[in-house]
């Protein structure tokens, strides 16, 4: 009835007067036209991954307990400080070297208060402190809105797992969309839809941007190096966003930008596009650079939080231990035990 009451638009009396719909119901009309065109765009296979993405994501955010995700709560407590304007995580002066922020004192209890702006505790996160703003994107557009519009604590908390499955979700569709026709969809398919991948995907973590923009990048790398396909015009500008935003994102995926260069020039649909290509990775390492520096100091918490339980942790033995041992790491890994635990104890074996 809408869609039939729309496009009849404007409508006419029997007296001449101009009927006009209210404004509410000419949005709701434009919205329900954009997104079936959009829907009818994208390629069965596509649909297809939303379908089920929204199905299973939506369940893990749904039943898993609230902080129940891998370090769920302190990557909550990161995203949430810088909302608040603290772009790099506060240092506790009592205990020097431990970082974390002042945040609501209700922020990760089930409330039916929205966090509170007045009442705040220390929440230390040193594990967390080292990651950019760029990799709580989903998490931090959707505290904006909560700070907006004032939603309490628990609804809260599924707003933002959800966010993070709607960003993961629109990243891997835009993947499949560049890939369509090819049988290689298929491997971003199946990847995307494992269940590791999609838990992560729908609980708050920085993983689930990561893991967004590195299969977004490596399926776009698959089209133009593999497949010797042109990109089109907004897959060459997503292409040179994600090469130019993987390295602040996470320090060991940094080298996986470098693989721009191998793609043709012919390839990518722009004018200029070795510099382009020079462009984004000098963006994307400038960020890096800038961003190490800011939090080089955040690494000594370390040797810190090991002190506490006894252990003497100096990175440059955990390096030693991984290159000079690394038939017990493999061993270890494969006895399905934390491979974390054998390089904690570098110092024994050295």
């Amino acid at each position: 009835m809408l869609h039939r009451f729309t496009h009849a638009l404007p409508l006419v009396s029997t007296n001449g007067i101009n009927c006009t719909p209210p404004p509410y119901l000419l949005i709701i009309s434009k919205f329900r036209s954009y997104g079936a065109n959009f829907w009818q765009k994208l390629s069965v296979e596509t649909r297809w991954f939303i379908v089920l993405a929204l199905l299973f994501g939506t369940t893990f955010v749904v039943v898993l307990p609230p902080r129940d995700g891998p370090d769920e709560g302190v990557h909550y407590a990161r995203a949430w400080q810088i909302t608040a304007g603290h772009i790099c995580a506060e240092k506790d002066e009592v205990q020097k070297g431990v970082y974390g922020g002042w945040l609501p004192q209700n922020l990760l209890m089930i409330d039916n208060e929205p966090p509170s702006r007045r009442f705040r505790m220390w929440l230390a996160f040193p594990n967390n402190a080292p990651y950019s703003p760029v990799s709580y994107t989903p998490s931090l557009l959707s505290i904006s809105l909560i700070r907006l519009f004032g939603i309490n604590s628990t609804t809260a908390f599924y707003m933002v797992r959800f966010f993070h499955l709607l960003f993961f979700i629109t990243g891997i569709a835009l993947a499949l969309n560049a890939l369509r026709g090819t049988r290689a969809q298929w491997l971003v398919f199946v990847v995307a839809l494992l269940p590791r991948t999609l838990f992560q995907a729908s609980v708050i973590t920085a993983d689930t941007t990561t893991n967004t923009f590195a299969i977004l990048f490596s399926a776009l790398l698959l089209k133009s190096l593999f497949l010797a396909q042109k990109l089109s015009r907004r897959e060459t500008s997503l292409f040179l966003v994600c090469a130019a935003t993987i390295p602040i994102l996470k320090t060991s995926y940094a080298w996986l930008s470098l693989l721009i260069f191998l793609v043709p020039l012919a390839n990518f649909a722009i004018r200029r596009p070795r510099f382009g290509q020079w462009a984004a990775i000098f963006v994307g390492f400038t960020l890096f650079t800038a961003w190490a520096i800011a939090t080089s100091d955040v690494a000594n918490y370390i040797g810190i939080i090991g002190s506490r339980y006894g252990l003497h942790i100096v990175p440059a033995e955990q390096m030693q231990f991984l290159l000079h041992y690394p038939l017990d790491i493999l061993k270890i890994a494969l006895n399905k035990q934390i491979v974390v635990y054998a390089i904690f104890d570098a110092n024994r074996t050295i």
